[in-house]
């Protein structure tokens, strides 16, 4: 019975060593990859405007349509 609490606690650190390991060696941001912006977006795909401009759009909209 002992050898089984000590070989799930065993295995319980073991994991989560291996877990912090891949996280600290995992790139988190796009600049970890040396990516451009016309690396990840597709020259069909990739966004027109600024999304402050399209959310301002959208609260004009917004606005106009509840009498604001």
């Amino acid at each position: 019975m002992k050898l089984a609490i000590w070989l799930a606690i065993g295995f319980f650190a073991l994991l989560w060593v291996w877990v912090g390991f891949e996280i600290y060696r995992s790139p988190l941001m796009p600049d970890d990859f040396d990516l451009t912006e016309e690396d990840m977006w597709l020259y069909d795909e990739r966004p027109t405007g600024s999304l402050n401009d399209a959310l301002d759009e959208q609260y004009s909209k917004d606005r106009e349509k509840n009498g604001n």
